[in-house]
């Protein structure tokens, strides 16, 4: 059994007491002395040692009584806290029961919130679908729409596009596009009309007129005897009347029968009478004129000669009007190599090229001119097929054309037309509204070809005795070149010309050129790199800055085309182009055209000049069946390319219908976890 401090202190205070009095009995019993004094002894002795360990025990309960004070005021403020944290435990027990209850309504609001993830996950997945589709259909939309702008932009270039502001020629114009003329002149204060010292511009005088009636005017008017007038002389007037009558000659021609083999023989006659009925020689060249020259159709070739004769008769057959060009190239093999020879001397060549339809097949046709000299060679094909044979390449003149690049390896040297130039500058001005070097540029080109007009002009003034190069001495072994303007000159004009066209070039960096329209900047980039072959003509004055002696004689090739709209054959064309070449060279001779015809057809047709059309054409043929090769393989190369594009639309359509199945699989049943 266990006791406390305080009971332990009364029970020793009680064993203590108790021994003080059996002390006390002991020495009532026994008056022993020493033995009294001996435990007495004993007795304080444990008394002392009783008092010093209960003052220990003091000590001790004392400290134990401070440390059990101090644990009562901890456990007080344990209590203190075990109170709060059972009032705390009690609130987070009640908000325990309250957040379950959140917890279970959110459960269900989660249930629900899942529920609702699932359906916009489906139609998250239907959307996807449809967004797809919809990029596929915006992407199909975008392409669409800038085809579209190509293809606006195309149209409103070909709108706004004219002989003015481009290559076009204006027999190709639309009916009723056709621009205002622009003068190009700067304006002055000069009144229009002739100026003081300039010849006067005066009808043609008439030189191998056939005759006609010489009449005197006026014999018997009152001013003869008028006091107040005085005869000076007579003025000559001329009046021109333009006669065609159809004049018949008979030839009685023998004929006579052998006596014993019966054959009939005529004596000798020209060939030509070989038929009942037969055309003269100058009525050949007539027919041939009109048909020819004036572009007129076998039609209203017959209609012509109905009209000039009074239809007194002899109109000429379809069949007979067709067959005279072929007659006429044929007879005229020698004047075509005289051209052809002269054509490969010259100075300086105009180079130009059309197109016709043969059998509904575009053919190129190219000119040269010289001075007086044209020639037109008929090619099935462009480039150096359409060189091959022709004075282009023997000659070493120097070449004036609209920028054909297969011209470029031939000649000595080139001259890019300025017209067809200034004709790309109008159009970027008209069109790329947001760049200035094109205005500059057609400012700068104008400048200098009217300086080179005024220094012609000039130096016909000081030189009247001498005739400009440009009309005469076209060939390269003539007197030395005269330069229109000095080195230094021509040294500024390059200068200017650069700078304009670096302009452009800095200009299109900031603002590229459109798809649809790439004249501007091709033509500001060749300028810019080749600038020489533009101000060529500075330096020589038998250089024209312009094309226009080849594009003069490619409009009577179109106008022809215009009327023919199709030849009948190559023979045909060739025909036409080698008959041309003589008429026109005679026409710029200013020879009898008519009479000189008229020769060529009273000449026999040889074997000789027969086989050598057939060899021409035959050579036509085998290069027509070439190019006929070449667009074969370049269709076969495109439908190839075709047909793979279209391999790989069908393998995007496939797929495509595979995903757009299986959205419909999805929308229709949607996946629930």
């Amino acid at each position: 059994m266990q006791f406390t401090v305080q009971q332990e202190n009364s029970h020793l205070r009680n064993q203590n007491t108790t021994l003080r009095r059996r002390i006390a009995e002991l020495e009532s019993e026994t008056g022993m002395d020493t033995y009294r004094q001996r435990c007495k002894d004993e007795a304080e002795k444990q008394v002392k040692e009783l008092s010093r360990e209960l003052n220990d025990r003091d000590g001790t309960i004392s400290r134990q009584q401070k440390s059990i004070d101090k644990l009562t005021a901890s456990l007080v403020r344990t209590k203190e806290e075990a109170d709060r944290f059972k009032e705390k435990a009690e609130q987070e027990a009640s908000a325990k029961t309250e957040l379950s209850k959140k917890v279970n309504s959110l459960n269900l609001v989660l249930q629900g919130k899942d529920r609702k993830i699932e359906r916009l996950e489906q139609e998250n997945m239907e959307m996807k679908g449809q967004i797809a589709s919809l990029t596929t259909q915006v992407l199909e939309l975008n392409t669409k729409v800038s085809e579209l702008e190509d293809a606006n932009g195309k149209m409103n270039k070909e709108l706004h596009t004219n002989s003015g502001n481009s290559g076009t020629p204006t027999s190709r114009q639309r009916l009723g596009a056709k621009p205002p003329v622009v003068n190009s002149r700067t304006p002055s204060d000069k009144a229009p009309g002739g100026q003081p010292n300039h010849p006067g511009h005066k009808r043609c005088q008439s030189v191998n007129a056939c005759g006609g009636n010489v009449r005197i005017v006026g014999a018997n008017d009152p001013l003869w005897n008028d006091p107040n007038y005085i005869f000076e002389g007579y003025s000559i007037k001329r009046s021109f009347t333009p006669v065609m009558v159809m004049l018949e000659d008979i030839y009685i021609i023998p004929s006579f029968r052998h006596i014993v083999t019966g054959a009939h023989k005529q004596v000798e006659h020209p060939s030509d009478l070989n038929n009942e009925v037969s055309f003269s020689p100058e009525y050949k060249a007539k027919v041939l004129a009109a048909n020819q020259c004036l572009n007129l159709s076998v039609e209203n070739v017959q209609k012509l000669i109905d009209i000039f004769t009074h239809q007194a008769g002899g109109k000429p057959s379809t069949g007979f009007i067709s067959e005279l060009p072929i007659e006429f190239a044929t007879k005229s093999r020698d004047e075509q190599a005289k051209i052809y020879q002269q054509l490969c001397r010259v100075h300086t060549l105009h180079v130009d090229g059309t197109v016709v339809k043969v059998g509904k097949r575009q053919y190129n046709i190219t000119i040269l001119v010289s001075g007086g000299y044209t020639m037109y060679f008929f090619r099935p094909m462009k480039g150096k097929a359409g060189v091959k044979d022709t004075p282009i390449e023997e000659t070493t003149a120097i070449l004036v054309h609209d920028h054909d690049v297969v011209y470029y390896t031939y000649g000595c040297n080139h001259q890019e037309c300025l017209e067809h130039i200034l004709r790309y500058l109008t159009r970027s001005i008209e069109v790329e509204t947001a760049l200035s070097w094109a205005k500059e540029a057609m400012e700068l080109l104008q400048k200098m070809i009217h300086a080179a007009k005024e220094a012609d002009r000039k130096w016909a003034e000081e030189h009247p005795d001498e005739i400009p190069h440009s009309e005469s001495d076209i060939f390269v072994e003539d007197q030395e070149v005269r330069k229109r303007f000095s080195d230094e000159i021509i040294a500024e004009y390059k200068r200017e010309l650069l700078e304009v066209t670096q302009k452009g070039l800095d200009e299109y960096e900031r603002h590229p050129a459109k798809t649809w329209f790439k004249e501007g900047y091709n033509t500001c980039k060749r300028m810019h790199d080749d600038p020489d072959y533009y101000l060529l003509f500075l330096s020589d004055d038998r250089v024209d800055a312009t094309n226009a002696d080849a594009e003069v004689k490619a409009r009577g090739v179109k106008r022809k085309v215009a009327v023919a709209l199709d030849f009948r054959g190559l023979l045909s064309i060739v025909a036409y182009c080698e008959g041309n070449t003589v008429i026109n060279t005679y026409m710029a001779e200013r020879k009898t055209t008519l009479g000189n015809m008229a020769d060529i057809f009273r000449r026999d047709l040889t074997l000789e000049d027969t086989l050598c059309i057939k060899k021409t054409l035959v050579g036509i043929y085998a290069s027509a069946l070439e190019s006929d090769r070449n667009i074969m393989k370049r269709n076969q190369k495109e439908m190839d390319k075709l047909t793979e594009q279209l391999t790989g639309f069908l393998e995007q359509k496939a797929i495509a219908q595979k995903e757009y199945e299986n959205s419909q699989k999805q929308r229709i049943e949607p996946k629930i976890d």
